[in-house]
Order: structure tokens, then C-alpha cells, then sequence
């Protein structure tokens, strides 16, 4: 296929590490622009990232403005990824209204001047009511928010029914975690983290133990994007998919395969009343481990993805039940790598261990 013959795919938040995966696997295919609020990459002549925010209406109809001059009013898909995302629990509800709600409805308004075949949105299984361990969500099961995140993904999807107008097809994925070979995944690597080095923390919970979440391959969700791209034509106008393993992992059984993978037993896991976690939180500098978590400890999600496989064959091919234990032995033989790679806090025991490593590798003059 010649350059200049490429459909056109737009994906927002192209420079997120979902993002950047998509953009690799399907840059020889077509033609990519992405928005990002942080970089502007030539990746090729056929790969571009704009320095973007979504929900700067002057930049966006500037941008989609030279867009449609330079290729045309057609375009075969837009990714949509660019939210607001954040673990920290935010009380206020404004960044999440302006970025994710209406950064979308302004996207939205504005592709209605070009022909789009088909525009994917991406969701979160959290948007749903959880369910008894044993019962698996489907897609039309009832959505029950429990903070900020998933409320302003159920809200969206509703603008995006609202404001679709002339797009032919509209995908919404609600994914569940999602992890790769190094983990990249805030919640495995951070309980990985308290359990290697033993921090008291990882001794305990305040939560159902036996609740958990399931989790879901950075190739195998990227391999969903793309076969909903293939497949747009044959898809209904709108379609919701969750996206997940089969397998849901308690909290318990994470921490009992992490210790024996890292140090040969299984540690025990306590316990503890909300309340008494909740004021420790108050006392735990830079930890992941925040107030608002500890109410929704218990909450357990199972997804049932047999709607992805009905209309695009779609399975996932890798399993975090099968890759555990490997990624646990790769980032305890790699223990400098695994913190860089997640953005983990390095204790000062290990600055200094590896200092030394460092000073016994310099060459004597």
C-alpha cells in the first residue's frame, strides 16, 4: 500500500504506553497521527504524535483544522485514550470532568466535519456493580461507580452516544488491569515492591483477601484494538466489550505467589480493621496506598468476554496465571530495572547497596 493511500487512524493519548503500542503494531498499515499532551515525535513519514490537550478547544480546532487540509475529511478510526487518570483519589471531580467528559464531547463535536468510519473508546471494567466471587460480569450487567475514575468513564460513554452523530461504528472497550513481561502495572508492582522489601505493610489488609481483580496482557489488548479496526464493517454501530482474562487473583493469592516466588514460603497476610488502616494511611509518606482504597478493598470483579470472541474471535493468548512467577524472577534478577521500569521509590538501603556494586565495577587507576 502506497503512503499516500493509508487510512488515516487518530489516537489520543498516543504517547501513554497503550498508546505507543498500538501506534507500533499498526504503523505499517496506515497512516497515524497522534495527540499527546506531552510530546511531538516524528516517528516516520507515516507516524506522527502533536503536542495536544484534548480539552483546549482553540488547540483542537486548530489542529483537526490543518488535519483536514493536509489529508482530507476521511478518517478510518479514531483511538480515543487521553483521560484523566489518577490513584491518588482526588476529591474533586473537575479534572476528570474537563479532560475525560467533555475533552470528549469537544472531540467529538469536531469529527463531525470529517467522515469517520469508526471511532474505539477506552473504558474500565470498574464501571460495573462488583459481583459475588464465583459470578462473572457481562456487559450489560449494572454499572455501579465506586470513585472518581469509572464515574467519569460511565458519564463519557454516555456523552459519546449523545454526540456520536455521522460516526459509522463506535467501539467501547472497558478493559481491566493491564500488564506486560515487566509488570508496568501499578498494582502488581507495588504490592511486588512491599513484599520484597519486607515492608510491614505486606504483612497485612484491610480488605476481603479472597476479592481481587482480574488482569489482562498488553499484547492481547493491543490485538483487540487492532481486530476491531480489521473488523469495523461487520461490527453492530455500537458495541461494548470487556476486555480481561478468564481468571480473576485475590489479594491473597497474589501475595502468597509473590513471597514464595521471591523468598521460597508463603508469607502470611493479617487482617486489619478499616479504620485503624485508614489512620495509618494518614502516616505512610509517598506511599501508593491511599484513604479512599481502603473502602473499596473488598470489591471483586470477574468479567465474562465471550461478546469479544462472538463478533471478532478475539482471546487472549498470554495468561498472568501462567507468566507470574517468570516476571517475579525477572525482576529479582533485575531488581535496578524493575524499580526504573515502574517508577518505583528506591529505600535508601538499596541506594547504597548498589553505590557499592557501582564502585567495585570502576576500573582502579
Amino acid at each position: 500500500m502506497e503512503n499516500d493511500k493509508k487510512k488515516l487512524v487518530l489516537i489520543t493519548g498516543a504517547g501513554g504506553r497503550i498508546g505507543k503500542s498500538i501506534i507500533k503494531r499498526i504503523a505499517d498499515q496506515y497512516k497515524v497521527i497522534g495527540f499527546d499532551r506531552s510530546s511531538a515525535i516524528f516517528y516516520s513519514e507515516d507516524e506522527e504524535i502533536i503536542p495536544l490537550d484534548v480539552s483546549n478547544r482553540e488547540s483542537m480546532i486548530s489542529t483537526l483544522h490543518n488535519i483536514r487540509t493536509k489529508h482530507g475529511t476521511k478518517i478510518h478510526c479514531v483511538i480515543h485514550l487521553a483521560a484523566y487518570y489518577s490513584f491518588g483519589g482526588d476529591s474533586s471531580f473537575k479534572k476528570y470532568q474537563k479532560i475525560t467528559v467533555e475533552g470528549t464531547r469537544l472531540l467529538l463535536q469536531l469529527l463531525q466535519s470529517f467522515e469517520v468510519d469508526q471511532f474505539i473508546f477506552s473504558s474500565t471494567m470498574l464501571v460495573h456493580k462488583e459481583v459475588a466471587v464465583g459470578k462473572k460480569i457481562k456487559e450489560e450487567d449494572p454499572l455501579c461507580p465506586y470513585w472518581n475514575y469509572p464515574k467519569s468513564k460511565i458519564i463519557t460513554e454516555s456523552v459519546i452516544q449523545e454526540e456520536r452523530g455521522s460516526i459509522k461504528q463506535v467501539t467501547i472497550i472497558r478493559m481491566s488491569g493491564i500488564y506486560d513481561d515487566q509488570f508496568h502495572s501499578i498494582p502488581l508492582s507495588t504490592q511486588l515492591q512491599r513484599i520484597m522489601e519486607k515492608q510491614l505493610l505486606a504483612f497485612f489488609y484491610p480488605g476481603k483477601r479472597t476479592h481481587g481483580n482480574p488482569f489482562l496482557h498488553m499484547d492481547d489488548l493491543v490485538n483487540l484494538f487492532i481486530l476491531c479496526i480489521e473488523k469495523a464493517s461487520t461490527l453492530p454501530s455500537f458495541l461494548t466489550l470487556l476486555a480481561a482474562e478468564d481468571k480473576s487473583f485475590s489479594y491473597i493469592e497474589l501475595h502468597e505467589r509473590m513471597s514464595k516466588a521471591l523468598f521460597g514460603f508463603k508469607y502470611p497476610l493479617f487482617w486489619v480493621p478499616k479504620f485503624a488502616a485508614k489512620i495509618g494511611s494518614f502516616f505512610l509518606l509517598n506511599s501508593f496506598i491511599k484513604p479512599f482504597m481502603i473502602d473499596i478493598a473488598d470489591l471483586h470483579y470477574d468479567c465474562d468476554c465471550s461478546k469479544s470472541k462472538t463478533f471478532l474471535g478475539w482471546k487472549p493468548q498470554n495468561s498472568l496465571d501462567k507468566k507470574l512467577e517468570q516476571m517475579i524472577s525477572w525482576a529479582k534478577t533485575n531488581k535496578r530495572d524493575f524499580y526504573r521500569e515502574n517508577n518505583l521509590i528506591v529505600p535508601k538501603y538499596l541506594e547504597r547497596e548498589w553505590s557499592k556494586e557501582d564502585a567495585q565495577k570502576k576500573p582502579s587507576r
